[in-house]
């Protein structure tokens, strides 16, 4: 039968709780990201049918929207937290095996 402390069982709540928590941030970030790119597109339909010539006359004056940045920075977002994550799961299984000793995350003052 498996036994775990208490120890144990908070660093486990704890890195699933981050985990999670990392994963809903980014989830809803991207949904938000979603919603404002169909939003420009429908505003720039709107504008067509109101002014044909618009993006002519605006072509000097526009700031170019550069989607493939965000894109770079939401995916090492993802590659970051992944490899935070995958690390405190490898420190959790390390500990749970015995390959790591306990004592090691611990705090202790040296004197």
């Amino acid at each position: 039968m498996l036994r775990f402390t208490i120890r144990e069982l908070v660093l486990v709540t704890l890195v699933v709780a981050m985990g999670v928590g990392w994963w809903l941030d980014r989830s809803v970030l991207m949904w938000r990201h979603e919603q404002l790119i169909t939003s420009m597109a429908g505003l720039r339909d709107r504008l067509d049918e109101a002014d044909p010539g618009w993006r002519k006359r605006d072509e000097a004056v526009r700031i170019p929207v550069r989607v493939d940045q965000y894109q770079a920075r939401t995916i090492g977002g993802y590659v970051v937290g992944g490899t935070l994550f995958g690390l405190a799961i490898l420190v959790v299984i390390s500990v749970w095996r015995g390959w790591i000793d306990v004592s090691v995350l611990e705090d202790r003052r040296r004197a």
